[in-house]
């Protein structure tokens, strides 16, 4: 018997159970950002500014509920990954897989209030944006604002990719 059946055959059933269900939600997450990748190649590259996304997402919303609906659920699946990471590798630097895992929770949890929020607020306006009157237009265009500057913004981009990228090289990955 190699050394690496010996050492899967030591293992905890519990532990058995939690990187199998690490490795089905890695592989969910593949297929889904494919799902996502094919999504935005339908609905095309979104724009900047508040009044622009209004514009933007008219005829648009069923495709942006989903790929919203996907990439929230790829969030969620990203937690039993780094746990099952964190079990398997934790023996070898148990306080780096602990800043690990909190590094990807803060992650998923940044992303999910600040860049999920402000996707999911931007379609909810935009279903009110194209049967208001003009007085309601600008209303609706001072309140996409934010959302949309909060998304174009460099920071969201450097804590979604800066606490990801920490995580994992956390956990295991070679940065």
């Amino acid at each position: 018997m190699t050394s690496l059946q010996t050492g899967a055959s030591q293992l905890d059933p519990a532990e058995k159970g939690l990187y199998r269900l690490g490795g089905l939600a890695a592989l969910a997450i593949a297929v889904a950002y494919l799902l996502i990748i094919g999504l935005y190649a339908t609905v095309g590259a979104p724009p900047a500014s508040g009044e622009a996304w209004l514009h933007y997402l008219v005829g648009k919303t069923s495709a942006w509920w989903a790929i919203i609906g996907v990439s929230v659920l790829t969030n969620f699946l990203f937690v039993p990954v780094a746990l099952a990471l964190y079990f398997a590798l934790r023996q070898i630097n148990r306080f780096a897989m602990l800043i690990g895992v909190a590094f990807v929770g803060l992650s998923v949890t940044l992303e999910l209030a600040v860049n999920w929020a402000g996707y999911a607020a931007l379609v909810t306006l935009s279903s009110d944006f194209a049967g208001a009157s003009e007085g309601q237009r600008a209303i609706l265009i001072g309140a996409a604002s934010y959302p949309a500057a909060v998304i174009a913004s460099p920071l969201a981009l450097v804590y979604a990719v800066g606490t990801s990228r920490s995580g994992f090289c956390s956990l295991g990955r070679s940065c």
